[in-house]
């Protein structure tokens, strides 16, 4: 039950970088053999910064699928985009990786030259495509477990979000709004090289009325709530804070007490070849002990992170294997408070890539030890 912290790249250059994206090849090469396919086309911006060790091929933020799409067979890798996109995609998200280009006119069907390009081969596509099957969850497995150089990014992102977020909570001020604080979310994220691709802010009653607080103009009397998914070259943490004005009432200590205690609960449940919906279980029996036993039902409790804001979500008919080396970021809440942070999954325990020194905190016993889970700042 350990923090971490490490110092350096958000994304990998070089040798690291081809290594990391060889291995990768080797992993969807036997999947192309056991599934008997050719090829496989990835478009999906998850899929492709997983491929290519943090490219980024999108352009519009509103969409999954990216404005370039990579062509996976068994002896080469093919990049098709417009003629706008692939002078940048190679220099700058491609850069050093052995891709062939296939460049399409600005003015032609780019899914059309996808099609082109699969011909006749057999092929799976991760978005739909006319005459072409679409990958599934065995195909996304693939990308569950992080390798060793994406571990070490991955506690990068994770403290750079936790140092945006706190600093964030310790600056707000009452009779800011809720947009004003996310527009000072994204401003802290994206100024240390991440991208927020969930933002989420509540204050006060809106804490206690809605599980998924999007912005509003609603100011900030007492309390706050700032909910974060953070992303850079594809990897994705989530990341909750509480803040609060004056001392905290005694209701609201109680039930953030009881939900840091069902945040333990599942973290610790956690651990590789266990199925998610038996951690989960775990996490709805610690709501039962301390008194909140249908809280989990107004709200999901989050499940395996990584390349997605969530890869699945952990449910009672979930029968997902879970990873050693996969992200989780578990986020249980009772009316008025939550927990959320993220860690990677290991052998000795959960490794929180989310927390920080500067945050006040629970200690809460487990089994061998002890896991730290955040407080309510009062402020």
């Amino acid at each position: 039950m350990t923090r971490s912290s490490d110092g350096g790249s958000l994304r990998p250059v070089g040798r690291e970088r081809l290594d990391e994206t060889s291995a990768k090849l080797v992993r969807v090469r036997a999947h192309l053999t056991g599934a008997g396919l050719d090829g496989v086309l990835l478009s999906r911006r998850n899929n492709f910064a997983w491929l290519t060790a943090g490219g980024d091929n999108h352009v519009a933020a509103a969409t999954e699928d990216g404005a370039a799409a990579l062509l996976v067979t068994h002896d080469a890798v093919r990049v098709i985009a417009t003629n706008i996109e692939m002078p940048r995609l190679l220099d700058e998200e491609l850069s050093g990786l052995d891709v062939s280009p296939v460049v399409v006119p600005w003015h032609e069907d780019e899914y059309r030259a996808r099609s082109a390009a699969v011909g006749k081969m057999r092929v799976a596509s991760d978005t739909p495509l006319p005459g072409v099957p679409q990958l599934g969850i065995e195909f996304a497995r693939l990308r569950f477990a992080l390798f060793p150089s994406e571990a070490a990014r991955y506690r990068r992102i994770g403290q750079r979000a936790a140092d945006a977020v706190e600093d964030v909570a310790r600056e707000a001020r009452p009779g800011e709004s809720e947009t004003l604080l996310a527009g000072s979310l994204s401003r802290a994220l994206m100024a240390r090289g991440l991208t927020p691709t969930v933002l989420l802010v509540a204050c006060d009653e809106r804490i206690r009325r809605y599980r998924h607080p999007v912005p509003t103009g609603t100011r900030l009397k007492q309390q706050a709530l700032l909910v974060v998914m953070a992303m850079a070259g594809g990897l994705q943490v989530a990341i909750s804070r509480l803040i609060h004005f004056g001392p905290l009432p005694a209701d609201l200590s109680r039930r953030h007490r009881a939900v840091v205690a069902i945040d333990a609960a599942l973290a610790v449940a956690s651990r590789p070849g266990v199925k998610a919906r038996d951690a989960l279980g775990s996490g709805i029996a610690a709501y039962r002990r301390e008194g909140f036993p249908d809280e989990w039902r107004l709200h999901h409790q989050g499940g395996p992170t990584g390349y997605a804001t969530r890869e699945y979500l952990a449910t009672p008919a979930c029968a997902e294997v879970l990873l050693e080396n996969q992200p989780m970021a578990w986020n249980p809440s009772i009316t008025g408070t939550k927990s959320e942070d993220t860690f990677i999954l290991t052998a000795a325990g959960p490794e929180y890539v989310t927390l920080s020194d500067r945050w006040p905190d629970h200690e809460i016993p487990v089994d061998g030890g002890v896991i730290r889970r955040p407080a309510i700042l009062e402020r």
